[in-house]
């Protein structure tokens, strides 16, 4: 390729590949929660059986939800006042003050909410397991304020390797104290010292002053905050509420540790969301601010129909579903299976649902994001209020898929409106029909162990080839690819 051209086309996709290799190289850390989950989950339905892991479940989803409410609603106003200013340690500063009074305030209210929390979920045990899990609230708030710091400066090797502490020290934790008897209480233990390596290890990289005080004030940044809060507030409880009330309204534990169990499976795409949806955010922000809003429109569409080409690869998912699930949890969570194809469709929607919000945030429309997100949560209460009783858990999963389809395509109309950027129809077509063959394909199929491993690897190949048959894939994207590894290649060797 001649040099000059070469070097056009570094320009013209730099902003993309900081977005990718930023995506790619949080979704690396991130992603540990697959392979440390398949251990740790090994062991904890093993080890606890249906009714104490649904417990445990339970009680992780309740914490988790209110500490990924907190810290993904602060997570983008941190992103884009840290990457817009050249003042950032006095902002970051501020920034970690709200993160640690909110995650304090929220930790003591757990603690002091938890018979009545545990009462409404209708099991009367889930209440020292919510007070000693009380405590990973602060810690887990301190530590992904400065995350989203380093994320914010595009930081993002360091970042992942404080995500990458996180999961090997919980799978270990988790492993050692259950196997030695400590049950719920242990795994419990187990998180709330993954929360403090997690902070420790970020300390080393971003040493923002925890007493010192800022001369920004907090003022301006809980203004833009406080819609984006009330986005993270709805949508991490848009993703729990299932679980809850399949809780409550069935009062079966062993029925609620089956459905977490699939949502354990699926849990990848919300990593995915999560990281992708971070760096987006930041990259806009600087795209905007150093190349302008043509330049990063066409970042925007690009995330957008990345998000599409990852739609047959979900089917395939889909239809290994059962399979996937004996793998993992064994016979006795076998029921898991038709569950986790209807969650992956539901988390392929919320990964559309998650980079839409991202682009209105970089829009400057974080009001909007608000007005999508917070009704979601409402809808699907009154919805699983009559279909659990009736359908039980596979209803509360076509509830999930349902809401969070229309929620979705509500998202990028939006974006369509703020932005004049859609998905390209071109790519949903060819994604659409890969998809409808790869679900038939990996569910006519039979496959389990080793060979339902490698039978996705195999059909995984075959989908990226029929992009590529059907010209999705271009000249100038195999270039970029090659180009990206070698972006590894030299940051390894560095």
């Amino acid at each position: 390729m001649p040099a000059r051209l070469e070097i056009a086309m570094t320009r013209a996709v730099a902003p993309s590949r900081e977005t990718i290799v930023g995506t790619l190289r949080m979704f690396s850390a991130e992603i540990l929660i697959v392979p440390t989950g398949l251990v740790t989950a090994a062991v904890l339905t093993r080890k606890l059986g249906t009714a104490d892991y649904g417990m445990f479940a339970v009680a992780a989803a309740l914490i988790s939800t209110i500490e990924f409410s907190i810290t993904s609603g602060l997570a983008r106003t941190t992103f884009k006042f840290v990457a817009d200013s050249d003042d950032w340690q006095n902002i970051a500063t501020s920034m970690m003050h709200l993160y640690l009074t909110v995650g304090l305030a929220a930790g003591a209210l757990v603690w002091i909410l938890a018979p009545w929390l545990a009462k409404s979920l209708h099991d009367h045990l889930l209440t020292p397991y919510l007070r000693l899990f009380a405590i990973d609230v602060p810690i887990f708030t301190l530590a992904r304020a400065h995350r989203n710091v380093l994320l914010g400066l595009g930081r993002y090797r360091e970042n992942s390797r404080a995500g990458i502490t996180r999961w090997l020290t919980r799978m270990i934790l988790i492993v050692v104290l259950v196997t030695a008897g400590f049950s719920v209480s242990g795994a419990i233990v187990a998180c709330l010292g993954a929360s403090a390596m997690e902070f420790l290890a970020v300390r080393y990289y971003v040493r923002l002053p925890v007493f010192a005080r800022s001369p920004v004030h907090v003022r301006k940044f809980i203004i833009h905050a406080l819609p984006l809060l009330l986005v993270g507030i709805s949508l991490r409880l848009y993703d729990r509420l299932d679980l809850f009330l399949l809780q409550r309204l069935t009062s079966n534990s062993a029925v609620a540790g089956v459905y977490a169990a699939a949502q354990n499976i699926t849990l990848v795409f919300g990593i995915l969301a999560m990281a992708f949806s971070s760096v987006l955010v930041s990259n806009l922000t600087r795209t905007i601010r150093g190349q302008g809003i043509p330049t990063a429109k066409r970042l925007a569409r690009n995330a957008m129909r990345l998000v599409l080409a990852l739609l047959p690869l979900i089917a395939l998912l889909a239809g290994s579903g059962r399979a996937i699930a004996l793998l993992m949890f064994g016979r006795a969570f076998s029921s898991a299976g038709p569950i986790v194809g209807v969650l992956a469709f539901a988390g392929c929607a919320n990964l559309f649902l998650t980079v839409a919000t991202a682009i209105l945030v970089a829009a400057d429309k974080p009001n909007w994001t608000a007005v999508l997100a917070v009704p979601m949560p409402l809808i699907l209460s009154v919805l699983l209020v009559f279909v659990i009783p009736r359908y039980g858990a596979i209803g509360a999963a076509v509830s999930a898929a349902a809401v969070s389809t229309v929620a979705s395509v509500a998202a990028l109309i939006a974006v369509r409106v703020a932005w004049s950027v859609s998905p390209p129809l071109t790519t949903l077509g060819r994604a659409l029909l890969l998809a409808i063959l790869g679900y038939v394909t990996s569910a006519v199929c039979p496959g389990t162990g080793v060979l339902l491993l490698i039978k996705m690897a195999v059909l995984s190949c075959a989908v990226i080839a029929g992009f590529y048959a059907m010209g999705e894939i271009e000249e100038h994207e195999v270039w970029f690819a090659r180009n990206l590894v070698g972006v590894f290649r030299k940051q390894a060797v560095a």
